[in-house]
């Protein structure tokens, strides 16, 4: 596994887990919570895997100074990757969204 890169850890994972077991009549559901920032190398990986990429929408919400915050949290360059799912999608991978309750409301439409 590639070290420090969370994230393609967790893909790598669920890529060595589908070479060692077979696959189930209903297919497998691997998924991966919280998808906000990824590495564009590893956009085309959701697809190939068919690992399900998982975001909660409110964290994505630009108003506000939210975005100041990220790039305060972890950088610019990292916060220009944030919210890939229209890439991600473009690359065969599927998505599913969350609300990430009780951290936030359950009403998506809150925001």
């Amino acid at each position: 596994m590639r070290s420090g890169r969370r994230r393609a850890d967790a893909l790598d994972a669920c890529e060595h887990a589908a070479a060692l077991n077979p696959a189930p009549a209903r297919g497998r559901r691997h998924r991966l919570e919280h998808i906000e920032t990824v590495d564009p190398v590893d956009i085309p990986r959701f697809g190939r895997l068919g690992v399900i990429a998982v975001q909660q929408p409110f964290h994505g919400n630009p108003s506000g100074n939210q975005l100041d915050v990220w790039i305060a949290n972890i950088g610019p360059e990292r916060a220009s990757r944030g919210w890939a799912q229209r890439s991600i999608s473009a690359a065969g991978g599927r998505l599913a969204m969350g609300s990430d309750w009780p951290v936030v409301s359950l009403d998506p439409g809150s925001s």
